[in-house]
């Protein structure tokens, strides 16, 4: 399908493009003539000295002519990373989280992409089952990498099972071609008890591994995510990971990490916090997360925030001006990891805050991540409805750029329900560091910087029929 161009939705204030008179809301449809279809287009043609853009604006063509350094951006930002329809997932994998949710959900939430722009771009995984000739090509030609690849499993017929589509049993012939063309890549296992855990996770690690090191930067592995409308939407039994399986796991995958670290001064294999968390097996050190650079599957995260933290903690200010009461909400997953930091804002003189972990009421018990957490569950929650003073939430509650949660209700909703005045802040410690000392370091840019931006906006999707 034809690209209609990038909408612009912020200009950089001092930037090449306020300085060009270009404003949010016009479409950026070409540069030197060139038809853009996503950021990635973006990204190479703007690498030139002169460069004349075509804009759409309000249904007229405009034409614009710069001079610029050769790396410098026009400081712009786009609604979306790419311009034409995201490529829609060709699979119906067991494991679904979209098939989970119910009816009556905003359409972009239903959206299956399974695109490799927004893998290269932001770090979405992708199966590689819904890829002709020419995009093959063009991750090739343009070197697009790295990759973030959803294997799941080696065993071409449990994972052609997996996903329940035949063309997954080509996964060799897709890795292959990828680590001849020297593009590396990221690969995922969502994990499934009694489906491809126990001798399929080994025969998994050890298959990638000899294969395609040093190409394969990462096995990350993440716990399947059941929710509580599987059962009434007919969906497979599966079932749940458990304390004990997830114990089982982090010890079946120790060998692994100690070999690789041996040989690769790198782990290679990382289990996602869930594991850890679910278990109450301690986390492991920073040092075994590298540069942290799987965080957006989870992988790290909660180390990643008391690392961040423990630096910035040491610069809370004494006091705050007027006394505060404060109520901070997170998923039931994050407590023990938040709690810490929570405890060392009772040094700040004038300074109430309390954590309070909030079950999702709307998925059900198998769900407790922050990110899930909908406006009714803080709604719902006894403890905000009975405190006092603000509320402060993390942002990645909310559909990016938008005070809209995941079930549609609005910020000013939920804070009306409550009576209470609620803060947003970036999932981040230094998020939590702004909100305390009044500084404003951190922004919400940097929560979709290191999280990703998991769903599109409707006008770039295709939602599932």
């Amino acid at each position: 399908m034809k690209s209609n161009g990038g909408i612009i939705t912020r200009i950089e204030p001092g930037g090449l493009a306020e300085a060009a008179g270009l404003r949010p809301g016009d479409i950026l449809q070409a540069i030197n003539d060139f038809d853009l279809i996503d950021l990635i287009d973006y990204r190479y043609q703007i690498a030139e000295e002169e460069v004349m853009l075509r804009l759409l604006r309000s249904g007229e063509t405009l034409e614009v002519s710069l001079s610029k350094e050769i790396d410098e951006d026009l400081g712009v930002e786009f609604q979306d990373a790419v311009f034409d329809r995201i490529r829609p997932c060709a699979n119906n994998c067991v494991f679904c989280f979209i098939h989970q949710q119910p009816a009556g959900m905003r359409e972009s939430l239903y959206v299956m992409d399974d695109d490799y722009r927004l893998s290269f771009l932001q770090g979405n995984f992708i199966t590689m089952t819904n890829m002709p000739e020419r995009e093959w090509k063009r991750i090739e030609e343009l070197r697009l990498s790295p990759l973030y690849v959803s294997v799941h499993a080696s065993n071409p017929e449990l994972r052609a099972q997996i996903l329940k589509q035949p063309l997954a049993k080509r996964l060799f012939q897709h890795l292959d071609r990828l680590s001849d063309s020297g593009i590396q890549f990221h690969a995922q296992v969502v994990l499934i008890p009694g489906v491809n855990d126990g001798a399929e996770l080994d025969r998994t690690i050890q298959e990638l591994s000899e294969r395609y090191l040093p190409n394969l930067l990462s096995i990350n592995i993440v716990p399947v995510a059941l929710n509580r409308f599987r059962a009434e939407l007919g969906l497979p039994e599966l079932e749940a990971p458990s304390p004990d399986w997830c114990a089982k796991m982090i010890d079946q995958v120790k060998p692994w990490q100690k070999r690789f670290k041996k040989d690769w001064e790198d782990p290679i294999v990382q289990l996602s916090d869930e594991f850890y968390v679910l278990s109450g097996v301690p986390l492991p050190k920073a040092s075994h997360y590298g540069g942290f650079e799987t965080v957006q599957d989870g992988v790290g995260g909660a180390v990643l925030l008391g690392w961040e933290w423990k630096k910035l903690s040491k610069k809370l200010p004494a006091s705050v001006a007027e006394p505060t009461t404060v109520q901070i909400v997170t998923g039931k997953a994050a407590a023990h990891i938040v709690q810490p930091l929570i405890d060392d804002l009772k040094r700040v003189k004038n300074l109430d805050a309390e954590l309070v972990p909030t079950p999702s009421r709307f998925w059900g018990d198998l769900i407790s991540v922050t990110g899930l957490l909908t406006g009714q569950d803080l709604i719902d929650e006894p403890r905000l409805q009975a405190g006092t003073g603000e509320i402060w939430i993390p942002d990645i509650m909310l559909k990016a750029d938008s005070e809209i949660f995941l079930d549609d209700k609005t910020l000013t909703e939920v804070s009306t329900s409550l009576a209470r005045p609620i803060r947003v802040m970036p999932t981040t410690a230094q998020g939590l560091y702004d909100a305390v000392a009044g500084t404003s370091k951190a922004s919400r840019a940097d929560t979709q910087a290191r999280f990703g931006n998991y769903e599109p906006a409707a006008a770039a999707s295709r939602p599932r029929k």
